[in-house]
């Protein structure tokens, strides 16, 4: 493949895997996750899962290299997420639940299948996007990191770029879906910041 186009793909995947530490730290340094959608997480989890599969599939190096690195982390952070809900076996469960039918139908389904499958998983943002609303009508406090979904945006919009060189629909729509929502959950929370300002309190410290 054309050193460039893999160049922009290395680039997004690199900002992609970045995404979780800024969330992961918030979470672990303030010993909460309020505000913080495990749907949203649980979804991206099987995203990364799905995208490092089908670089394999499509001999894509770069989806293969920044995919795994954002697996990984995106199975911590979740892994922390579900601490307080479940005990180690079934947050276990859960993940592998998640994990071996996304590899198994992205590595070996029909196409068409294995489109459907990837586009489900593009709406990852959106529980995170109706809990950001959420926290800006009550005024809440999170422990969201906008660290995280600044990321996202120029990763997703690395992909853009890298979908439309490469002539690949799935990846470009996937992109486009996780930038706007993501804006969105920036939206959202720096609404519930100034809310929150506006009362005279304070928000945790990123």
């Amino acid at each position: 493949m054309n050193p460039f186009v893999e160049a922009i793909g290395m680039l997004g995947g690199g900002l992609g895997f970045l995404i979780s530490i800024p969330q992961l730290v918030r979470v672990v340094k303030h010993k909460s996750q309020v505000g913080v959608s495990l749907g949203t997480w649980l979804f991206i989890m099987m995203s990364t899962v799905g995208w490092t599969v089908y670089g394999w599939r499509v001999f894509s190096l770069s989806q293969i290299v920044t995919n795994t690195v954002a697996m990984v982390l995106a199975i911590t952070l979740s892994y922390v997420l579900m601490r307080e809900r479940f005990n180690f076996g079934m947050r276990v469960l859960i993940l592998a639940a998640i994990a071996v039918p996304t590899a198994l139908i992205v590595g070996f389904a029909p196409e068409w299948l294995m489109d459907a499958w990837l586009y489900i998983a593009l709406w990852s943002r959106v529980p995170q996007t109706l809990e950001s609303y959420r926290s800006w009508r009550e005024a809440r406090s999170t422990m969201v990191s906008l660290s995280t979904y600044w990321l996202s945006i120029f990763s997703s919009m690395a992909w853009v770029v890298y979908g439309l060189l490469t002539d690949r629909p799935v990846v470009v729509w996937f992109s486009v879906v996780v930038t706007v929502l993501s804006v969105l959950v920036v939206v959202f929370e720096l609404l519930a910041q100034q809310a929150i300002s506006r009362r005279g309190e304070r928000t945790p410290s990123a």
